[in-house]
């Protein structure tokens, strides 16, 4: 032990009491080095039960389960098949057997039964509640007839007499009612209350292009809604009064932002009021593209 403490005190140029803390401190560093490789391999040996977390994976396949049978909307517990089909016309049975539940089968039934059509995948997509997953799955087995149109049975004289052939009369957006637009293929009643509250928004529709604004309308369905309604040339929208609307009354017109209504009141502040809808484009928040969509639904009048 002489000899080590000889050597530490030449080597590291230590005094006699450094020396000394130096050989208490060695033990200590060892200990601190090899404690974690020792304890890693005492711990791998050990058996590891698995018990607790079996019972704890078994409870939560439980609650799955059980939440999926409380879902109406859940897929079939039956293996689903594949075959081909038209998704207007396949059967309850049909949908079932393709793997969805009988609740939104029943949907897409009633769906049908309204006038609805199915033109692409994408407007299977729409039903509410169904696997979309599913949907995309069969989207090539899916098959859509170009032409749906059977020929009628021959009617007598005497039918053809009392029963003239059913014809869809044009009706006016802006005065329509939900019934005249469920009436429009593709439009269901979540749909046409959605058309209805954004007339409602704007104060009236002054151009068809402003269907596509409606979420959730496809193109298929603007265009047979097109078909089937029209705007009167005459038709003023209800509109508001830039000289005494309230930032939050402009903020209420869809093309209005907050930042915009903003400065809209801004300037009437400075400037006492507004001496035609014109004079909008002073302000630099508006570009010329919001305001021909926002012209037709102002008004400087003294009312």
């Amino acid at each position: 032990m002489r000899k080590i403490r000889t050597w530490i005190r030449a080597f590291f140029g230590f005094s006699q009491g450094q020396t000394n803390g130096f050989l208490l401190l060695i033990p200590f560093i060892l200990l601190a080095l090899f404690s974690e490789p020792l304890y890693r391999a005492w711990w791998v040996r050990q058996p590891v039960n698995h018990t607790a977390d079996q019972r704890k994976l078994d409870s939560l396949w439980g609650v799955i389960y059980a939440e999926s049978d409380a879902d109406p909307d859940a897929p079939s517990t039956l293996p689903p098949e594949t075959f081909s089909f038209d998704p207007n016309t396949a059967t309850l049975g049909d949908w079932q057997r393709l793997g969805f539940a009988e609740r939104v089968a029943q949907r897409i039934i009633n769906y049908r039964s309204k006038g609805g059509t199915f033109r692409s995948a994408a407007d299977v997509k729409n039903i509410y509640g169904i696997d979309t997953a599913r949907v995309a799955q069969l989207s090539p087995w899916m098959t859509f007839a170009r032409t749906r149109e059977k020929t009628p049975p021959v009617a007598s004289s005497h039918t053809r007499e009392n029963k003239p052939p059913a014809r869809h009369e044009r009706f006016d957006l802006n005065t329509c009612d939900s019934l005249q637009l469920l009436s429009v293929n593709g439009l269901g009643p979540v749909l046409s209350s959605r058309i209805l509250r954004y007339r409602t928004r704007l104060g009236g529709f002054v151009s068809p292009g402003q269907l596509y604004e409606v979420y959730g309308l496809d193109s298929a369905t603007i265009t047979a809604l097109r078909e089937r309604s029209f705007i009167e040339a005459s038709f003023q929208p209800l509109q508001i009064n830039l000289n005494t609307a309230t930032e939050q009354e402009l903020k209420k017109l869809p093309y209005i932002r907050p930042a915009l209504a903003k400065a809209i009141t801004t300037w009437r502040f400075q400037h006492t009021k507004f001496a035609s809808v014109n004079d909008l484009l002073k302000l630099k928040q508006l570009d010329s593209a919001t305001f021909h969509r926002i012209k037709p639904y102002l008004t400087v009048s003294a009312e």
